[in-house]
């Protein structure tokens, strides 16, 4: 079995596609022995992120337009004998999907929007709000995989056990995906250190972060202690040693669900809205509005409400487990093979 995943990751867009397909390709190696390629469009740190996790990559062009995109694409699964083709991207439209089917004998989309119907063998939608987009299919024949039951997280979430949450806070963590878009780090680390509760901070800096050098002047005058993380090779365990979590609004909050960890969550993105509103809802993270919108004493205020509320941060942690247990790339797995 030939498996090919279609993704890209960068500044722009961070590396949440292309962590969500290494995370599967990763069990269905584990499960199958398969191996899997992966076509992107040229990014160095992208191709080193997948040659690291030991597969190959087959880079398009940087900028390259939908049209070119489904002939080198359909050109590879021809010339290699892809057997599942698996997508994830939002530029690829309904007629994208339906030329690219015709191509490959099973074609698997992983969603967020639902904005079509899709001619997809199976549709993977991990989102909190995915039963609330009416998806359809084009053909009657679509499986839809909705939920965080289908969340497709690193191995290092599968087996996370009920956490139980300190009385006082006493590490934060701020998680803010591939890139710092907003330059907003260095304002939480201001704010951070204003704050007159004690606790130590660590910062996972992103492979797109452009304002490191920033961070670490502002690191230098502070008075807090701050554990700077740099390509970290297990997440699971900075989330599973903090006390609650600063994150933007993409996969990183459905980590935190998994490994229990309450977390105040700010909007990086448009597609990240629905989600932090799903979570909120569900009881799960306090909604700190928009990244580049950042009002320190509201954000204080916010932070030590949470820091106060000891049964808030056991409710929030609770909830978080029981709708992400961290399985959901192995149950995707299964009904693929």
């Amino acid at each position: 079995m030939k498996v090919a995943f279609r993704a890209d990751g960068g500044e722009n867009i961070g590396m949440g596609h292309i962590q969500r397909c290494l995370a599967l390709a990763q069990q269905l190696k584990k499960k199958k022995g398969t191996g899997a390629i992966f076509i992107f469009q040229k990014n160095k740190i992208v191709k080193e992120k997948i040659e690291k996790e030991g597969f190959k990559g087959i880079e398009l062009k940087k900028r390259i337009s939908l049209k070119e995109d489904l002939g080198e694409t359909s050109k590879i699964i021809k010339e290699r004998n892809i057997d599942i083709l698996i997508t994830d991207s939002y530029k690829f439209n309904q007629d994208y999907l339906v030329e690219i089917k015709k191509k490959t004998p099973f074609l698997i989309s992983i969603d967020d929007l639902g904005k079509f119907p899709f001619p997809s063998d199976i549709v993977i939608n991990q989102n909190v709000y995915a039963q609330e987009l009416n998806c359809q299919s084009l053909n009657g024949k679509t499986k839809f995989l909705l939920g965080p039951n289908y969340a497709l997280l690193r191995e290092e979430f599968i087996n996370v056990k009920e956490r139980g949450i300190k009385e006082r806070v006493q590490n934060i963590l701020i998680t803010l995906g591939g890139a710092d878009i907003f330059n907003l780090t260095p304002k939480l680390l201001k704010a951070l250190d204003k704050t007159e509760k004690n606790f130590n901070i660590t910062v996972i800096i992103g492979p797109f972060f452009k304002n490191l050098s920033e961070i670490k002047k502002m690191i230098k005058k502070m008075k807090k202690k701050v554990n700077l993380v740099i390509n970290s090779s297990s997440i699971s365990k900075l989330m599973l040693s903090s006390d609650l979590a600063i994150s933007g609004g993409g996969t990183t909050l459905y980590e935190l669900a998994a490994t229990g960890t309450p977390a105040l969550s700010f909007c990086l993105a448009e597609n990240q809205l629905r989600t932090i509103e799903g979570m909120k809802k569900e009881g799960m993270i306090i909604n700190s509005g928009w990244g580049n919108k950042f009002g320190e004493e509201k954000f204080r205020q916010k932070l030590s409400a949470l820091c106060n509320n000891f049964n808030l941060r056991r409710r929030m942690s609770q909830k978080g487990q029981k709708l992400v247990d961290g399985k959901g790339v192995q149950r995707v797995t299964n009904l693929i093979l």
